[in-house]
């Protein structure tokens, strides 16, 4: 298996339910007919999420950013708070998560390299 599989099998299942497809539309209405898909949609949300949480902490948030936020708000200490907050609600959804599911995390995180352009 490849590393970034997993990403592969979640856009697919992504893409698969939220096109105009067979798939796109919902057949039954009591919860016991659904229980299973509505688990795999939160736990799409909590892999959605744990990405989103890396790619603010580490793309969007700067280092001058958290400096400014330290000098300016030392004495809220809001930012700090919140992104300590974050943390721990990234760490506990990946605690939900299955193998898989963590495993797709640990792709998304992994060092970026952007691809050349094509000529």
């Amino acid at each position: 298996m490849r590393f970034d599989e997993e990403i592969k099998i979640l856009w697919e299942a992504l893409c698969h339910v939220s096109h105009a497809t067979i798939y796109s539309y919902q057949v039954v209405t009591k919860f016991e007919e659904i229980e299973d898909g509505i688990s795999n949609n939160l736990f799409i949300i909590l892999m959605l999420l744990r990405c989103n949480y890396h790619l603010i902490n580490k793309h969007y948030v700067t280092n001058s950013m958290v400096y400014f936020a330290k000098a300016y708000h030392s004495d809220q200490d809001e930012f700090q708070s919140r992104r300590d907050a974050a943390k721990i609600a990234a760490q506990t959804a990946t605690n939900y998560m299955s193998k898989e599911g963590q495993q797709l995390i640990k792709e998304y995180c992994r060092a970026w390299q952007l691809a050349s352009p094509s000529s």
